[in-house]
């Protein structure tokens, strides 16, 4: 933590945390999510680049076991308001985007992607599951998603 000085001799006092850090105290308070991202322009910006550096651990996983399958073009954090049972929250989604690779051995079949997780302090395994059917239709590849979570 910091502590400044204006020229007007007030004291002001900015907290310069790493982008990692805010992610992980913004984890644990995801409906205060915006509320932090609006503190300041600092911790906006890090929160963004925390959660990337976190979640691009997984997606760099994901990616090596995939690579033959998919062209990668992007990811994001996405978030979204949602009310469940009276209660409001966050919905937040690490969206990756990519191209089915145009093989012909993919033609006709469904690929199947997939991932394990867990919540914090929770040691059951969900399993995460992502099928694309591919099809070829005049000069394009089509390829439809289907997104399953068990």
């Amino acid at each position: 933590m910091k502590t400044l000085k204006s020229n007007n001799n007030e004291v002001g006092i900015m907290t310069f945390l790493p982008p990692k850090a805010l992610a992980l105290i913004c984890s644990f308070n995801m409906n205060e999510f915006r509320t932090m991202m609006g503190v300041c322009a600092n911790w906006h910006f890090n929160i963004w680049e925390g959660f990337d550096e976190i979640l691009k651990q997984t997606e760099n996983s994901f990616v090596a076991v995939n690579i033959r399958h998919l062209s990668f073009k992007e990811s994001y954090l996405n978030t979204q308001n949602i009310e469940f049972c009276g209660k409001k929250g966050l919905w937040v989604d690490w969206v990756i985007c990519a191209d089915v690779l145009p093989y012909s051995s993919h033609i006709g079949k469904t690929l199947k992607f997939g991932f394990t997780f867990c919540y914090q302090g929770d040691n059951k395994r969900y399993l995460s599951e992502y099928r694309l059917d591919i099809v070829k239709k005049r000069p394009r590849l089509l390829w439809m998603h289907y997104d399953q979570d068990n």
